[in-house]
């Protein structure tokens, strides 16, 4: 049984995705930074695999070049989402993803795992931090992403 067995409801989270993509010799970039609002979310991890639950708002502004593209408020509902993760001291590695963060249909970075992210659990309040790398090359397309981002998770 893991210290992060149970069901956890979501508090905050924040996130700021930065990727560099390269086809037929031409790069672009793009950021996207937001933090959820609204938030009715649960996780619930059971031995190797988690589960998510509910609905959220993020409100997230993106840009291309630098140029903003997109800001606002983006409603989720009806998330159920489920993966696998293993756990290496205070090191959660995720097959899956926690939350659905999304651009014109697109996910905002390789959100489907496998991700890295350190935790930390201070009594009933569990903390995911992530900085990371992810690189893909895929179809001609190579992308380097950075994601930071922070969630704060409340044990039900």
């Amino acid at each position: 049984m893991s210290e992060l067995d149970g069901s956890w409801t979501a508090l905050s989270s924040e996130f700021d995705v930065t990727t560099t993509s390269t086809t037929n010799g031409n790069e672009f970039s793009s950021q996207s930074t937001g933090n959820t609002t609204a938030i009715d979310y649960d996780l619930v991890f059971t031995g190797s695999s988690f589960t998510t639950s509910g609905s959220y708002t993020y409100d997230v502004n993106t840009s291309v070049d630098g140029a903003v593209v997109s800001s606002g408020l983006n409603p989720v509902s009806d998330v159920s989402g489920a993966g696998t993760y293993t756990v290496d001291g205070s090191v959660i590695t995720i097959n899956g993803s926690l939350f659905e963060l999304s651009f014109n249909g697109q996910s905002l970075a390789a959100a489907n795992g496998p991700q890295t992210a350190e935790f930390t659990i201070n009594g009933d309040i569990l903390t995911f931090n992530q900085n990371e790398v992810i690189t893909s090359d895929q179809n001609g397309v190579t992308s380097t992403s950075t994601i930071i981002s922070t969630s704060v998770w409340e044990r039900q």
